[in-house]
């Protein structure tokens, strides 16, 4: 017998399920008719397309009230009905949005016609749009789209598909949109993901994760996409393994996700290395529930998230060289020779990254793995393995699991730390591995214990782990300064060595300072107190 089917209940499985289950998919507006009239769809016994043009006004008070609370409040046209909907906050991860939605026809599309409070059941809910109503709702954007939808039979279920083209808009100001959007009417949200895995063999597409009434906000308040740091997931003392599994790798994939447009929009460094960061999370997180997780949806994830780390990691090197690594010394040495035309060719090296950044994200692969995810976390999909004890801790209390893994990596980091500290760079990047790791554990399962004996451990790690990776940026900066071949330098090559020498001697400074912090910071971090249980026996790796 299977977990999932030895176990009832839990996230992904309930009986109860969000009015609303859909996923949406950005696609280029010049494939949109390609991809409708493909003649896959033949064989899932369409229903006829409907056309149809859909205006509709969203509403909020003058300090976005709604929006602070994650709430949607629009009235569209719909032929010749006005149709308000009031869509609550509700679970997202990757594109795949499950939340509760309640519609009612009203007379007319002007502010005082909407909301209805009454028809509202969650008393929070309820509570919100009454106050909205009281402080004086308001139109804030719009939305022009032409739909063209169908119903298909799929996998034993039915889901509805629509094609949107069209625009938000405020006064004069347009972002435009073409999404495909799937949403379930019968059967397992896996069939929603089936569908998108299918459909992307044939045509190139992105998951969306922004949807019209965050476009309209955006367009408002003219927002610009910007870096996003990993959140940390509320946990209740008393949780399952498998509930904190389940906040934790949905934090990651939300910090991945969302720093996504900074890095193929935006100029910012902090994007890369923020989805970076959440990429190098997820990758722990697979480790760290390895015991309890299926060898080969680990393995497989795991390697993706690998591949894509490094598509995005030259990227981030340049940025790091350029901005802690070559701008530092240049503020002091302005007029060093060479020193401008490293720089320049830095610039080059970076865009070239960059490029190759941007390229590995709008590659299907990465659009499959993220889709994957989404199916992973709504399906519970963990649970896919044989019933045995090991992977029966997912139902047992996060804090026995926890504790042991915590205990276990805080003996490994403190065996071997001190030695690895007074080592070669080679044997200081292994540290700081060792510290990454202990970090990202005691982060995942921080919240399962008290604030004030958590915040100090995780400020000891990070403190830690920042200088660290301070030496190790000095290291990686050698291997992109120095040629080759260091013989019959003359003219520009001369002009580079000098500034590299500079560079990697100022740093080399550096680095040694950073030595000398390290001691006093390893020994703040082993005095500290532990604040985790630690077992009577702490299971062998």
């Amino acid at each position: 017998m299977a977990l999932s089917g030895a176990i009832s209940g839990g996230e992904g499985r309930e009986n109860k399920r969000p009015r609303e289950t859909e996923l949406k998919l950005a696609l280029d507006p010049a494939l949109a008719e390609r991809l409708w009239r493909h003649p896959l769809w033949k064989g899932h016994a369409p229903g006829r397309t409907v056309s149809r043009q859909l205006r509709a006004i969203y509403f909020d008070t003058p300090d976005l009230l709604l929006a602070r609370a994650g709430v949607e409040l629009r009235v569209r046209r719909q032929g010749r009905q006005n149709i308000q909907a009031v869509k609550a906050r509700g679970a997202y991860a990757a594109g795949l949005a499950q939340r509760d939605e309640l519609e009612a026809a009203v007379p007319d599309a002007q502010p005082h016609a909407v909301p209805v409070p009454e028809r509202i059941a969650d008393a929070d809910l309820r509570q919100l749009v009454e106050q909205a109503v009281a402080e004086g709702l308001a139109p804030i954007f719009e939305t022009d789209i032409r739909r063209w939808e169908r119903s298909i039979s799929y996998g034993g279920g039915r889901l509805s598909v629509c094609l949107d083209r069209g625009v938000v808009r405020i006064g004069a100001k347009e972002s435009a949109l073409c999404e495909l959007e799937i949403e379930l009417e019968e059967g397992a949200v896996g069939l929603v993901f089936a569908l998108a895995q299918e459909l992307l063999t044939h045509v190139p597409l992105r998951v969306a994760h922004t949807g019209k009434s965050k476009r309209g906000y955006d367009l408002l308040l003219d927002r610009q996409p910007r870096p996003e740091k990993a959140d940390r997931p509320a946990l209740d003392r008393q949780m399952l393994l498998e509930e904190v599994l389940s906040l934790s790798v949905r934090s990651c994939v939300r910090q991945i996700a969302a720093n996504e447009p900074v890095v193929c929009q935006g100029d910012d460094p902090e994007g890369v290395h923020q989805m970076r960061v959440g990429l190098r999370r997820l990758r722990s997180l697979f480790t760290v529930f390895a015991p309890v997780l299926p060898t080969e949806q680990a393995a497989h994830f795991k390697a993706e998230l690998k591949w894509l780390a490094s598509e995005l990691g030259p990227a981030r090197d340049y940025d790091v060289f350029r901005e802690e690594i070559v701008r530092p010394v240049q503020a002091v040495f302005p007029a060093a020779p060479g020193m401008a035309g490293l720089l320049a060719e830095s610039d080059r090296m970076s865009a070239l990254a960059y490029d190759r950044a941007r390229a590995a994200i709008a590659d299907r692969r990465y659009t499959r793995l993220l889709l994957d995810l989404s199916r992973w976390i709504a399906e519970a999909g963990w649970r896919e393995q044989g019933l045995t004890e090991t992977g029966a801790q997912l139902f047992a209390p996060a804090r026995d699991f926890a504790d042991a893994l915590l205990d276990r990596r805080s003996r490994k980091l403190r065996k071997n730390g001190k030695r690895l500290m007074a080592g070669p760079p080679a044997d200081r990047h292994l540290l700081r591995i060792y510290v990454k790791k202990m970090r990202y554990a005691a982060e995942f399962f921080s919240g399962l214990y008290p604030k004030k004996k958590t915040e100090p451990y995780l400020k000891a790690l990070a403190a830690l782990q920042e200088v660290l990776g301070h030496m190790n940026d000095a290291a990686v900066a050698e291997s992109l300064l120095l040629p080759k071949g260091m013989a019959g330098l003359s003219g520009k090559d001369l002009q580079r060595a000098h500034a590299a020498g500079l560079i990697l001697g100022w740093h080399g400074h550096a680095s040694s300072e950073g030595g000398r912090k390290l001691d006093k910071l390893w020994r703040r971090l082993r005095s500290g107190e532990i604040f985790w249980r630690r077992p009577a026996l702490s299971p062998k790796p």
